[in-house]
């Protein structure tokens, strides 16, 4: 399949304003792109049912989005962002299921581009004030009589030296078998001043500060709406454009990425509990082959009773990951193995079958023990490289006072008084009351390291 296409895109609104001249907003976008995909539904080098689909895509993009503010009946003021998206690339992909250990596993596999034709992305940004006709028909003004130093179309910029033209990312690796380059240009951004400034930028998308509740999950989801925010309207007011490549390195290239894995998801619907098991490999395959394993595991136990409204309480819960990679040979260079562990258990001091009973004078916490290994070894306990964290967090006393003054602790107590109830009221108020008295404010924690290089 090839298809080449072209979009063009224009819309107007105009309305009229209390002070009596009409305001305008217009949007005007073009695409020119092409595509290019095949897909083979069968791959015959191998046994398995293995589909493949390689394809090539390439598109350039422009919006303008603009405001214009008439005045009297033959010019108009404009504020107008300009953004331009260029993007080039083409892949294989093969996907599928095959059987490895004596085991059935989802596969994926992707090849990595190229130098000549490596994966690219262009993406700037600029705003833009003008002063033009309220026609389009109509000439431009001039200014030069009344204003000889006015400009008919001006980039709103701080200036030369305050433009950033710098490679915050060039990565080149014989190991990995890839490299990579990221550059700003013309960028006046904030977050491209230094790379203390870019990292607080992305990393406030992911942060749990800003957002409620507070937690990982919403934390990750909210922080990609905010990371699509940023590119769609990139970057906000300022000019500024970013590159990216990726592609094969110049010595022993890596030509394809394949993953396969298998999950595993056992519950005790009885007991409460369960563990979630991920086992993988990921292979980066070229003239040498650099094989990584990859173990995660989840477990939690859990005998509070089920109610889809409360946030799930677990009285424990352990986390293990552990990422290892295989020796190889690259030329006369022997890269040894090496692995990266993380073991994580939390242990938390709400006992299952008094959570209802919302204890408002107990200080309630949660105890964590983590700890992180590296080095190399194809085993964790091997590792001579290690941080340890140990934390304690809990509620405080002068949030649980604060809550007796809530709307919603009356209510509950209220309806826990009342005859209607012979339990724990499973109301809004309540709900509202067990998730205040149970957050946890108030965290303290110790690293130790040892050995680290």
């Amino acid at each position: 399949m090839k298809t080449e296409f072209s979009i063009s895109l224009l819309l107007i609104l105009e309305m009229p304003t209390d002070i009596g001249m009409p305001v305008a907003y217009d949007v005007q976008a073009s695409l020119l792109g092409s595509l290019n995909a095949k897909f083979d539904p069968d791959d015959e080098e191998h046994e398995e049912n293995i589909h493949k689909i390689k394809y090539s895509t390439n598109f350039n993009f422009q919006s303008n989005n603009g405001m214009s503010f008439f005045y009297t009946d033959k010019i108009a003021f404009t504020v107008r962002q300009n953004r331009i998206y260029k993007h080039n690339f083409g892949h294989q992909i093969k996907f599928g299921a095959e059987t490895k250990d004596e085991e059935n596993r989802m596969v994926l596999a992707l090849d990595v581009p190229e130098q000549g034709k490596p994966f690219s992305f262009l993406m700037h940004s600029e705003t833009v004030l003008e002063i033009v006709p309220n026609k389009l028909h109509d000439m431009p003004p001039e200014l030069e009589s009344t204003c000889s130093s006015c400009q008919q179309r001006y980039v709103l910029t701080k200036g030369d030296s305050w433009k950033k033209q710098e490679n915050f990312m060039d990565l080149a690796s014989e190991e990995f078998g890839m490299q990579a380059k990221a550059s700003y240009f013309d960028c006046e951004a904030n977050f491209a001043s230094s790379t203390g400034n870019f990292l607080n930028k992305f990393s406030s998308y992911f942060a749990m500060e800003n957002k409620t509740p507070r937690d990982f999950y919403t934390a990750f989801t909210f922080g990609l709406i905010q990371l699509n925010s940023f590119f769609m309207y990139f970057p906000q007011a300022e000019s500024c454009g970013v590159a990216f490549e990726w592609s094969q390195s110049s010595y022993n290239p890596v030509s394809e990425m394949k993953l396969s894995f298998r999950g595993d998801m056992d519950e005790n619907n009885r007991g409460g509990g369960g563990q979630f098991k991920l086992k993988g490999d990921l292979d980066l395959i070229g003239d040498i082959v650099r094989e990584h394993n990859m173990f995660f595991k989840f477990e939690y136990e859990n005998d509070r009773p089920n109610v889809h409204t409360l946030r799930e309480v677990f009285p424990k819960q352990a986390f293990s990951m552990k990422l290892v990679r295989k020796q190889f040979d690259l030329g006369a260079f022997n890269v040894p193995d090496y692995s990266f562990c993380v073991d994580l258990t939390q242990k938390l001091s709400v006992e299952n079958n008094k959570y209802f009973f919302m204890d408002l004078n107990s200080e309630q916490e949660t105890l964590t023990d983590a700890a992180i290994s590296f080095g190399p070894n194809s085993n964790c306990d091997s590792n001579n490289h290690m941080v340890r964290i140990t934390g304690k967090s809990s509620t405080t006393e002068e949030a649980r006072n604060q809550l007796k003054s809530k709307w919603y602790y009356y209510s509950c107590m209220a309806q826990k008084k009342s005859k209607e109830y012979h339990n724990f009221p499973l109301t809004d108020p309540c709900f509202f009351t067990a998730d205040d008295l149970y957050t946890l404010r108030h965290f303290k924690f110790g690293v130790e390291t040892i050995n680290l290089p």
